[in-house]
């Protein structure tokens, strides 16, 4: 929905603003990142097409087959086999475009064109666009994971002995743990965005030179 819609453009901008730097940067210059806005606004409107369509696709994907009915035959397993299927297409979209920003605005295609190109460049670097994306994607859940060593620590502690639950300190500790985590992955989440952003414009770089590039 438009949503959706909203949550793709804002992160689409901001990945185009950090891509941009990052190429900057690859290539010898020394960018702020008041460069990296000024070509995102730049390029806002194919941006904006890109939102479009990835909404459309999320929404797609995300439809629920049982609201169809699609099993009229009864087929045995039929809505799981449709829905591994469902998944296995994603994650192949999610890789073919996974360089549709930095086409768009370090080379000024439309949308449905950076598509395209950006297919072309993943069949250049398919290997390094899998290894990258799994291994940014492992390095920052074992990061949030780590919160729950502190979190089941206490939890164990209020289990084992039930009258810390009465004691003013130890609700302190507990809450602040709480909250503290829900800061610490939203902190996660946006340093993820901005190294997978970086990322990016690195092997968008590599695909087309084929020399992989140094910050």
């Amino acid at each position: 929905g438009f949503a959706a819609f909203l949550f793709f453009y804002s992160v689409f901008f901001f990945d185009a603003a950090i891509i941009t730097c990052a190429h900057m940067r690859i290539n010898g210059e020394s960018p702020t990142f008041q460069d990296g806005l000024r070509n995102a606004r730049k390029h806002s409107a194919k941006l904006m097409k890109w939102a479009l369509i990835k909404a459309g696709f999320g929404f797609i994907f995300g439809v629920n087959l049982k609201t169809f009915k699609l099993n009229v035959l009864r087929i045995p397993y039929l809505e799981e086999i449709i829905g591994l299927a469902r998944m296995t297409v994603n994650a192949v979209w999610e890789l073919i475009t996974f360089l549709v920003v930095p086409v768009i605005i370090l080379e000024d295609r439309d949308a449905v064109d950076a598509i395209k190109r950006s297919f072309e460049l993943f069949k250049k670097s398919w290997a390094e666009n899998v290894i990258g994306q799994v291994s940014i994607s492992l390095i920052f859940i074992i990061l949030a994971l780590l919160w729950f060593i502190p979190f089941g620590f206490m939890t164990f502690l209020l289990i084992s002995n039930p009258t810390l639950a009465v004691s003013n300190s130890f609700d302190a500790i507990y809450y602040f743990l709480i909250f503290g985590g829900v800061l610490y992955w939203i902190l996660l989440v946006i340093m993820s965005s901005a190294v997978t952003a970086i990322y990016r414009a690195v092997l968008y770089n590599y695909a087309k030179t084929g020399n992989m590039p140094e910050l």
